[in-house]
């Protein structure tokens, strides 16, 4: 892992693969979610989710997407710890980061949060750097959060995974659990990376939604959702609707938090 970027007084949002061609999502066969309702077992969690609202530089298009509260127990008085993708926070013409951004949490009615520092990995936009699309961002908040997610710290990849995250086609969350999430086998795509290899559905405007994980009688954060891998030698630039999971070239991708990093 090289060295972090560490940007201070930033900006973020999630979900401008729309935009930038970084990351494209895909629904593999039949799209089997369903919005997140009081029936889920995950319903819980949408207090640690919320909505960042940016406004892009020079044009004011307004980009929206999903971030994650964690409980890292580092967070100063007075903020919390998010985590998304790196791709959703960086502008792609420029390379700058967005600013004039701001995170509501789920079931807010009124007011918002600014972001006001982020860290990222070394993603630039091309195939290889694809494990590196994190960031953690930090938001000044006016009360503490009800809800923040642990960070699974198992090993290994979890029995049962749920995705959960806005889309940008319907109002409120949506769930994907008939799925799953597993490390690369020798001979696909990102063997030997931290990241898992996944059939959840997803559609653009998922980047940055957490990957649930069940473990100890509770949910846990154990990875970020970037987008269907895409090399642009190899892949279709907008896979969308895909017939079956290839490990090989027809996959979504959840990028795990680096070994050496601590948020």
């Amino acid at each position: 892992m090289g060295a972090m970027n560490i940007k201070p007084c930033m900006s973020g949002v999630l979900l401008v693969a729309t935009l930038s061609g970084w990351a494209q999502a895909a629904v593999f066969g039949d799209d089997d979610r369903r919005k997140l309702t009081p029936s889920e077992a995950t319903y819980p969690v949408r207090e640690a989710l919320g909505r960042l609202t940016c406004r892009h530089p020079g044009t004011g298009r307004k980009l929206v997407g999903t971030a994650a509260i964690v409980d890292t127990g580092t967070a100063d008085a007075g903020h919390e710890v998010l985590l998304t993708a790196a791709h959703v926070v960086i502008d792609p013409a420029t390379g700058a980061p967005l600013d004039d951004c701001r995170f509501k949490a789920e079931g807010r009615f009124w007011g918002s949060d600014p972001v006001v520092d982020i860290r990222t990995g070394e993603f630039d936009g091309s195939a290889q750097t694809n494990p590196k699309d994190w960031a953690m961002l930090i938001i000044a908040v006016s009360r503490p959060a009800a809800f923040r997610l642990p960070i699974w710290s198992s090993s290994g990849a979890p029995e049962r995974v749920v995705l959960v995250g806005y889309r940008g086609d319907r109002r409120g969350l949506w769930v994907s659990d008939d799925c799953f999430a597993r490390p690369a086998a020798p001979g696909e795509a990102l063997h030997n990376e931290r990241v898992w290899l996944s059939d959840c559905d997803a559609t653009p405007g998922s980047s940055g939604a957490p990957l649930l994980a069940w473990g100890r009688g509770r949910w846990h954060w154990s990875g970020l959702y970037r987008g269907h891998l895409y090399d642009p030698l190899k892949h279709q630039p907008r896979p969308n609707q895909l017939p079956e999971f290839s490990g090989m070239d027809a996959m979504n991708v959840i990028v795990l938090w680096p070994q050496t990093t601590h948020p």
